[in-house]
């Protein structure tokens, strides 16, 4: 099974050269995994990473038809750094909390 999965990892990372979305990386020095940006995100799937005893965390911004994702790691050298990873730019502005209609639809789900 080792060369099957070996195979498909290096069509995935042709793949992902294809994708014309923007990426943005920061290295944070941080004790919460996820850093407030002033957007509201959805975890929506974790992965175990080789070689790291932590998990992969993925996000999707929870503004309606916004398509940006982010990915959370630490690094496996120096733990108490994040690595967050988005992809995509918001079409919007950072949530303003004090929108309640906002939180309505939250409390519809």
């Amino acid at each position: 099974g080792r060369w099957r999965s070996s195979a498909s990892e290096k069509s995935k990372l042709k793949v992902r050269r294809k994708l014309r979305e923007p990426r943005f990386c920061f290295q944070t020095r941080s004790d919460v995994d996820v850093l407030d940006d002033g957007y509201k995100w959805r975890k929506y799937g974790q992965k175990v990473v080789k070689n790291s005893l932590h998990p992969r965390s993925y996000y999707r911004c929870t503004h309606n038809n916004c398509r940006v994702k982010k990915r959370v790691e630490r690094l496996s050298e120096d733990c108490r750094m994040v690595i967050t990873t988005y992809e995509g730019r918001h079409n919007h502005t950072p949530s303003d909390d004090s929108n309640s209609s906002e939180h309505e639809c939250f409390t519809s789900f």
